[in-house]
């Protein structure tokens, strides 16, 4: 189940856009590399344009025509990978 939480990107990372896909740089502790798909993408310009979930879940549906009926879901599953990498804060 989603719940309501607000997250902020690490401020210690920088991250380009490079097509339809993004490459984040995590310069703090083991100089990691992150290449994000499409979606992933999608998630991520919404969470450093502090979107709501509700609100990243309608720009991949306008994005991605055939979107699962588990948006909601899929999202969250992002969130909690990017979490897991010390991408995101919640706030």
């Amino acid at each position: 189940m989603i719940k309501m939480v607000k997250y902020s990107v690490n401020k210690e990372l920088s991250w380009r856009k490079l097509g339809d896909q993004t490459v984040i740089l995590d310069t703090t502790t083991n100089k990691q590399v992150h290449h994000l798909n499409e979606t992933a993408s999608v998630v991520w310009e919404g969470l450093t344009n502090k979107l709501s979930i509700n609100e990243i879940a309608d720009n991949m549906q306008k994005q991605f025509y055939d979107c699962s009926d588990n948006i909601l879901e899929d999202i969250e599953q992002i969130i909690t990978s990017f979490k897991s990498k010390n991408l995101l804060n919640e706030k």
